[in-house]
């Protein structure tokens, strides 16, 4: 099982490899959902592909979609639906899909609206990472800004990350947001989807304002950000309990107040 999840990994040197031994393997990419709230949707397509191209190549017996929930699974479930539809796409039929809109098939086959504003929706949100300037692996800038210490945040981006790319990243969060108001899903979960993007974007905004706040530029006070996230964590755990078992809910919770308890002090 070659497990990896930058649009860079290595699927075709080690996919060599493995043929060259005569192994039966798997390559086994991901959504690029966990750690970045929002998605990455420039890396996970890039990831995708990769490992569709590669394993075609080498002769992989399969391949592996993977999502996780690392540090907390703070990411919705339509979050992960481009991962989950492109995945699919491209292993199970690479020619046909390699040059698909993805924002419109995704619209289509994975949100049921023939208006293509929610695969919009979930592709120029996942697209917002790229904004900040930086790609840790594996993971955003603004899920760290919302997981990480504020005194961490600070350190980790006073100097790399200004107050004017921040306000940036609140503008891409919006415009990227705006096609809901017009998606007209058939889905049976519609509402909920809409529900769980907003939660996402909000999310998204939150993490923005908190590392405006941290690197001295804020542009609420602590008693918004804390009176923002405490309605943050009441809404999240209302929608984890719309699809999810309570396990996990704790966990992720847990690590969205102990950011909050940053404000107190």
């Amino acid at each position: 099982m070659e497990w990896g999840y930058e649009a860079d990994h290595p699927f075709d040197e080690h996919g060599a490899q493995f043929a060259q031994a005569g192994l039966s393997f798997y390559l086994c990419p991901g959504t690029s959902s966990w750690n970045s709230i929002g998605g990455r949707t420039s890396n996970a397509l890039g990831n995708l592909r990769s490992a569709a191209v590669n394993g075609l190549q080498h002769g992989a017996s399969g391949y592996l979609n993977t999502e996780w929930g690392d540090n907390g699974h703070w990411q919705t479930l339509p979050i992960n639906y481009l991962g989950f539809g492109m995945g699919a796409a491209y292993s199970w039929a690479w020619e046909a899909n390699r040059d698909a809109d993805v924002p419109r098939v995704i619209s289509q086959f994975a949100f049921d609206d023939p208006t293509g504003n929610f695969g919009r929706v979930a592709y120029d949100l996942g697209e917002v990472y790229r904004v900040l300037g930086i790609e840790p692996h594996n993971s955003s800038v603004l899920f760290w800004m919302l997981q990480w210490p504020l005194q961490e945040v600070a350190e980790g981006y006073r100097e790399t990350v200004s107050p004017a790319t921040l306000h940036e990243t609140l503008a891409a969060i919006d415009r990227a947001l705006a096609p809901l108001a017009a998606a007209q899903s058939h889905a049976q979960d519609a509402v909920l989807l809409q529900r769980e993007f907003e939660l996402a974007a909000r999310m998204l905004r939150h993490a923005a304002r908190r590392g405006l706040y941290a690197i001295g530029a804020p542009d609420r006070s602590a008693t918004e950000l804390d009176r923002d996230l405490r309605e943050i964590i009441e809404e999240y755990r209302l929608v984890w309990l719309q699809r999810n078992r309570p396990g996990g809910l704790s966990d992720s919770v847990a690590r969205l107040e102990r950011s909050r308890r940053d404000y107190h002090t």
